[in-house]
């Protein structure tokens, strides 16, 4: 660059620097504060831009944390799929061995990265830890040549790595990693010959999630405990397909039922605690339904199909297993829907027993008895939601019967008795329950007023069924004489009508004429007499006839 180039450059910056002068000049006389003019760095030109907070999260998260976990998972997989390669050409050592080094490896490394990459350490750990359950897997299944050839050692070997897993779970108060554990306990189950073994393995593995949910305080974990315990076991049920065996019904131990109920009970446990320490929270509720819908569905299966032997027996402890375990949870924690679902859980195991145990249709009239014993426990955990269900069952029972039974017998009274029953003890009981409206006693009066004509129909002599219905009739009035209750005279005036209707439509054609004769005469006699009877309890009350039609007396009581 010569002197004149040099000489024109200065100028041009002497003026700019001049410029910049009277600029800031102007904007310190307008009050104008300079703004930093951008400089281009080459060296910067490569540096990632910074992102504002919350801008561009989801990118971050998916980049940060979920690759993470996914490549760990597409790791740990690749490595257990090396593992079960066979490896002809090599010793039979040395797979475990690289296999036993790997996991070093990934645990070193978690170790040592807690602090600076901890969220890539808790999945590294994950890896290390299945694959340290997949190695000692590679000591007696996958090869050609096994280090183990006993089943036993084999197991007791996974239980070892099982131990240590969760020990370090429970460590690093981690729910991953005891989910991961716990599963390990139920392939361990699955892989193991001995039904008892599995049995108790399972029922492990179901403690072992009921406590952690009460250590971590996560509700959820009942969840993958009702899925893993239940199909593991329907697994073995249906032969291991897991092992590759033929798919069929295992017919032996019988006592692997009981064990079934065992797991339901544990689950149950852990969250009646959970319930008493943080309330009935909808997870716990989701949980509860759970357990009692898997838990009963597997037990059934298993004594419907195969182990049939004493069907009647097993639900019957089953109904007082599940009836024991809604009495804890309302007298513990005055659980509101866990009570109402293991109470009917157990009153559906009872339904079950009776209908295996009593011949058609006599099981129609226990399983009517039973729903007395609904509405007393009912009244006891103070349940509207039991009430209602067992009403809408009750009914289910009784039409059944009416369309099923085939031959009316006079033990069919026992619905009209049933209702009345049921209907007292609400009224009775009616300030424990809460209850607004009377629509629930109604309902029972009503089966009870269908009831008691029908099988008196069909139970008495054709020549007799009058005089039942006017003794009936009578039964009627005198309860609402005893109990104070005007809606037993309406029961009453409903069956007088009914009387009247059938002298009428069926009594003139089928009855023979002696009998009409009398049919007739007696009704009459009956009614005059109610008659009577009702204008000296007007008399009594001091008005004259006719003055109260259409207006309550003053002496009815509901």
């Amino acid at each position: 660059m010569d002197s004149n180039q040099n000489k024109l450059l200065g100028q041009i910056l002497s003026q700019l620097q001049g410029l910049e002068k009277r600029i800031s000049l102007i904007e310190e006389k307008m009050g104008i504060r300079a703004a930093a003019i951008p400089v281009y760095l080459p060296e910067e030109a490569d540096r990632p831009a910074e992102v504002a907070p919350g801008q561009h999260e989801l990118e971050f998260r998916i980049g940060e944390f979920w690759f993470a976990r996914i490549g760990i998972i597409v790791l740990a997989i690749g490595f257990a799929f090396l593992l079960t390669l066979k490896y002809e050409n090599l010793p039979a050592f040395l797979p475990p061995l690289i296999g036993y080094l790997l996991v070093g490896g990934l645990l070193f490394f978690s170790y040592y990265s807690r602090k600076t990459f901890g969220n890539l350490s808790r999945y590294m750990m994950g890896a290390g830890l299945v694959l340290f359950f997949f190695t000692t897997l590679r000591l007696h299944y996958f090869g050609e040549s096994r280090l183990v050839t006993s089943p036993a050692v084999e197991t007791a070997l996974l239980l070892g790595v099982v131990g240590f897993n969760l020990a370090v779970a429970f460590r690093r108060e981690s729910i991953y990693l005891t989910v991961l554990s716990l599963a390990m306990v139920y392939l361990t189950a699955l892989l193991n010959g001995n039904p008892l073994l599995l049995f108790l393995l399972l029922t492990f593995a179901a403690a072992g999630f009921a406590y952690s949910s009460i250590r971590f305080n996560a509700p959820l974990l009942a969840i993958p405990a009702i899925l893993l315990t239940y199909t593991s076991h329907f697994l073995w049920f249906i032969n291991n397909p897991v092992m590759g065996n033929t798919l069929r019904f295992v017919e032996a131990p019988f006592y692997n039922i009981w064990f079934v109920l065992l797991y339901a009970a544990i689950i149950a446990l852990g969250q009646l605690y959970l319930v008493k320490q943080k309330g009935e929270r909808n997870t716990i509720v989701v949980t509860t339904l759970l357990n009692c819908l898997f838990g009963y569905a597997l037990f059934f299966l298993l004594t419907f199909s195969v182990f049939a032997q004493g069907f009647s027996i097993s639900h019957l402890v089953a109904s007082a297993l599940f009836l024991g375990l809604s009495i804890l949870f309302w007298t513990r924690v005055h659980g509101r829907y866990t009570t109402f679902f293991y109470a009917m859980l157990g009153y559906s195991a009872l339904s079950a027993a009776i209908i295996a145990e009593f011949p058609h249709p006599d099981r129609f009239i226990f399983l009517s008895w039973q729903s007395v014993l609904v509405v007393v426990t009912a009244l006891w955990f103070r349940s509207r939601i039991i009430v209602a269900a067992n009403l809408v069952i009750f009914l289910l029972i009784f039409l059944a019967y009416l369309f099923f039974a085939g031959e009316v017998r006079m033990v069919s009274l026992s619905f009209g008795v049933i209702s009345l029953l049921s209907a007292r003890i609400m009224h009775w009981q009616s300030e424990r329950l809460e209850i607004k409206t009377e629509f629930l006693r109604n309902t029972y009066l009503a089966a009870g007023f269908i009831s008691f004509p029908y099988a008196l129909y069909h139970s008495a002599p054709r020549s007799y069924v009058i005089l039942s219905w006017i003794a009936l009739t009578i039964f009627y009035y005198l309860i609402s004489m005893v109990l104070k209750n005007k809606k037993y005279r309406y029961l009453a005036l409903g069956t007088v009508v009914l009387t009247v209707c059938y002298i009428f439509i069926i009594g003139i054609a089928q009855l023979p004429p002696l009998f009409r004769v009398l049919s007739f005469i007696l009704l009459g006699v009956f009614l005059l007499i109610v008659s009577l009877v009702y204008t000296r309890i007007r008399s009594r009350a001091g008005r004259p006839e006719g003055a109260g039609e259409g207006r309550p007396n003053p002496d009815d009581s509901a």
